[in-house]
């Protein structure tokens, strides 16, 4: 057992070190380098949304539960938003109804017959179209990334060098199994017996960290398998 354990754990992405001469800068280093919560938190978040987008794809590199999703915001149409979060980490009801719904169809019902400008949408939208107890605002990229690695919903406005951080927090709502042979003494008594999705949600809880890739591909002609 300790001959296989050994070379697994030296192997895990996050213990991977940078090569000599890379900048470890978000979208300037090698997807296969590690990238430390300080230096997120030195990333300042762009007004560009599109620039935005891309500095988290390059973190979150390889990571097939990351999902992005942009709209037109119901105002204005010429008004860019994009939403990013974790698949299996989130309560997708809670975002189509309470995100995507409100920026898409109810935002007109909430100010009839005005106009906003960019300037303006930030403000709105945070204050008066997400019907959500909790929201925050991020100026960083370590932020964006905690929040998302956490389970939150992340809002980006274009034209806005900040972020809107949405609670929207859910899982597995019923008990997951506990293995009935592989038990521990200590620690979690949660087994890999759901499906998937779940399963590498357990692992997120447990490791909110960006160098933690997940890989998704499919096995057998017959099957296909996700692993």
């Amino acid at each position: 057992m300790a001959k296989f354990i050994k070379p697994f754990r030296i192997s895990l992405p996050w213990r991977r070190k940078p090569k000599p001469g890379q900048d470890s800068v978000a979208g300037n280093y090698p997807e296969d380098s590690v990238i430390s919560n300080q230096e997120l938190q030195s990333i300042s978040l762009s007004t560009d949304l599109q620039d935005n987008l891309r500095q988290i794809k390059t973190i979150l590199s390889e990571c097939s539960d990351m999902i992005y999703r942009e709209f037109d915001f119901a105002q204005d149409g010429r008004i860019k938003l994009a939403i990013v979060y974790l698949d299996g980490m989130t309560d997708k009801i809670q975002i189509s109804a309470q995100v995507m719904r409100s920026l898409m169809l109810d935002a007109p019902l909430v100010e009839r017959g005005k106009e906003f400008t960019r300037t303006q949408a930030f403000a709105l939208i945070k204050k008066k179209l997400l019907p959500i107890q909790q929201v925050e605002e991020a100026n960083n990229m370590g932020q964006v990334i905690d929040a998302v690695l956490s389970g939150d919903t992340v809002l980006f406005v274009d034209g806005h060098a900040s972020a809107i951080i949405s609670a929207t927090k859910g899982w597995e709502g019923r008990g997951v199994e506990e293995s009935q042979t592989e038990l521990v003494v200590r620690g979690p008594r949660e087994a890999f017996v759901e499906t998937i999705r779940v399963n590498i949600s357990l692992i997120r809880r447990k490791i909110k960290n960006p160098n933690l890739k997940i890989e998704a591909m499919k096995l057998g002609q017959a099957t296909k398998t996700d692993v």
